[in-house]
């Protein structure tokens, strides 16, 4: 994927959920985890998972993605 002019590998499951998300016409910011954190620093990794409750529970809006099916 390119966000903000950057490439990005992602998995078939999250390519799936950010198809989804495109087609259903959703226009707002995005926050994901797997995109957002650098996942090959863990102290950044660490960090973060703290921070993630609050990051959820102060969200305007949450989308959760279980699979296609």
């Amino acid at each position: 994927i390119m966000c903000n002019g950057q490439t990005f590998s992602v998995g078939l499951n999250l390519m799936d959920a950010l198809e989804e998300i495109g087609n259903s016409g959703y226009q707002g910011y995005i926050w994901i985890d797997a995109i957002c954190i650098n996942q090959q620093d863990m102290d950044e990794r660490h960090s973060q998972v703290i921070l993630m409750g609050d990051i959820y529970a102060f969200a305007s809006e949450v989308i959760v993605w279980l699979g296609k099916d």
